[in-house]
């Protein structure tokens, strides 16, 4: 978890030629609660919309250089969660036509947005994250029910772009947060579809 939300950080803060050099850790909370459950699962991750916005007002700071590689970022740790709750999961970016799945599992990000405003030696992220969880089993019983995280921080830097760990810890926070209700919303989903089985 660390390793891939630090080259998110790195993303971020590439382009930002007065940025600090000092190593920076990234401590998350760790998701506990983690039930395994038995059954074979296919689970589809899919993102509809991505938009990184970049206001820069400030000489400051250059443009900040964001990848795709954030979206895989995401992806990553999804399936980590995932692989974690299911003893035997399937994840993939397409649908299978196959039938021998106890329960389909869907996410599809409708917003994951990120926005950077640099201005008057203050710098705004925020991060949005909308997704839509839906489990289907195999009489088509369907649990659909949205995961939401929402995170910003400020910080007001002088004469250089030392805005690193205010970076660092909005995003940590959003993923832990984003992770913490897609982990309910699992566990509250696969109880629905058993039950109407």
């Amino acid at each position: 978890m660390k390793k891939i939300l630090y080259l998110l950080i790195v993303f971020f803060l590439y382009g930002c030629s007065n940025s600090n050099n000092n190593d920076n850790t990234i401590n998350l909370k760790p998701i506990n609660g983690i039930n395994r459950i038995n059954g074979n699962f296919l689970a589809l991750i899919e993102i509809k919309e991505w938009k990184f916005k970049l206001i820069n007002q400030t000489f400051l700071c250059e443009d900040f250089k964001l990848q795709e590689s954030i979206k895989k970022i995401h992806d990553l740790e999804t399936e980590k969660l995932l692989k974690k709750i299911f003893q035997n999961i399937t994840v993939s970016q397409k649908e299978s036509l196959k039938k021998d799945f106890d329960a389909r599992l869907s996410i599809k990000y409708n917003k994951l947005n990120v926005e950077i405003l640099l201005k008057n030696n203050e710098a705004i992220l925020k991060i949005d994250i909308n997704s839509l969880l839906e489990i289907k089993n195999n009489n088509e019983i369907t649990f659909k029910s949205s995961v939401n995280a929402k995170g910003s921080g400020k910080k007001v830097f002088l004469l250089n772009c030392s805005i690193d760990q205010m970076i660092i810890d909005t995003v940590s926070r959003t993923i832990e947060d984003y992770l913490i209700v897609l982990r309910d919303k699992l566990y509250e989903g696969i109880s629905y579809v058993e039950k109407k089985n």
